[in-house]
């Protein structure tokens, strides 16, 4: 499944802002780390945001039928349900969002969609009160009654993203959360090497140019097919599916939900996908285990040829093993290796290993 980039919420954060002022109906959680907020918007109706981490974020006009409530989704409803989305906002330009909610006092959900993702809820001054999954690095935990802290960049200068001994699409990819697609775009509009690992400074002057392209890009949401099957979802136009088919929708989020929707159809229950997905393994296997049967079919029957061509020549083999056996009582293997000196069917007498190579 498609992961988004830092620049892909970007563009969605914005259109998220038409719930600030809405109030949260209802919170549903479809399967671990996938969650559904319900919200009434003034004018609009409702509206579903749809949280899958570490993956996917998206707005959808319909909800499906939801299992019964887990724990955790049971602690959002009761912080969340009635309150008002104030605001919502990406962090520092990282794949995490974070929404402020209010009602009685201020509650912080912040969702993490890097790594193994996480939905984490938080008071008014970020002290964690409940999260979907606790986690722990070397400088920073994630658990109730800890104080939540966003992770550190390792380099806080865009510049400095470009010093680290690594090539320019990766520096693009992770040091700035482009992704793969989109650090590959900035490489070929910026006519910079994706493989070089260092820049100078006219250099740097050209990605931070085709960087600022790529952040005032329109929206030109579509999804990509290729032979009338989806592959990837784009908010704009990009140089790698040129050509290819795309179909284009009014929002990123209508564009994700429609691709999401093919990925896994909305009428199946948590335990058909739970099913489905363990099939699609069972199947990779077998496609596996096929292709290996078929490459040792291969190698079988070629061994049979072999054997045949081998046991055709049998009594001119045994005579040319005969005479070896005879020479290498008086004869060193080098010096065998001199006399056999372009013999028309020994071809190659190798005098370390003791082998010879007979052409049939």
């Amino acid at each position: 499944m498609k992961q988004l980039s830092s620049r892909e919420i970007g563009f969605l954060t914005k259109e998220f802002k038409e719930l600030e002022g809405s109030r949260v109906s209802s919170v549903f959680q479809k399967e671990k780390k996938e969650l559904v907020i319900e919200f009434y918007v003034t004018s609009k109706g409702k509206k579903f945001l749809r949280i899958i981490v570490p993956n996917l974020v998206f707005l959808q006009n319909e909800k499906e039928e939801m299992p019964a409530a887990s724990g955790f989704c049971m602690a959002l409803r009761r912080y969340l349900k009635n309150s008002r989305l104030r605001s919502i906002s990406q962090i520092e330009g990282e794949r995490i969002l974070e929404l402020e909610f209010e009602k009685e006092e201020k509650n912080f959900l912040i969702i993490g969609l890097f790594a193994k993702g996480n939905i984490i809820l938080c008071d008014s001054q970020h002290n964690i009160k409940v999260v979907e999954e606790a986690q722990k690095w070397k400088n920073r935990v994630v658990k109730p009654r800890e104080k939540y802290a966003v992770p550190e960049n390792q380099k806080t200068d865009i510049k400095d993203v470009f010093s680290k001994d690594d090539e320019l699409v990766m520096n693009l990819a992770k040091g700035l959360g482009l992704g793969g697609l989109l650090a590959e775009e900035v490489c070929d509009i910026s006519g910079v090497s994706k493989n070089k690992k260092t820049l100078s400074e006219d250099e740097l002057k050209k990605v931070l140019k085709a960087l600022a392209e790529i952040e005032q890009r329109e929206l030109e949401a579509q999804i990509i097919l290729d032979n009338g099957k989806m592959i990837d979802v784009m908010p704009f136009v990009v140089k790698a599916y040129e050509g290819k088919e795309a179909r284009v929708f009014k929002t990123f989020s209508d564009a994700i939900s429609a691709y999401y929707s093919e990925q896994v159809p909305a009428d199946l229950s948590p335990a058909e996908k739970s099913y489905k997905k363990k099939i699609g393994k069972i199947k990779k296997v077998l496609d596996k285990q096929r292709s290996v049967a078929e490459r040792l079919g291969h190698e079988i029957d070629s061994n049979t040829k072999n054997a045949e061509k081998i046991y055709e020549k049998y009594n001119q083999i045994q005579e040319i093993l005969t005479e070896l056996d005879k020479a290498k009582e008086k004869f060193s293997w080098d010096e065998i290796k001199k006399k056999l000196k372009g013999h028309k069917v020994i071809k190659e007498v190798n005098s370390k290993d003791k082998k010879v190579v007979v052409e049939l």
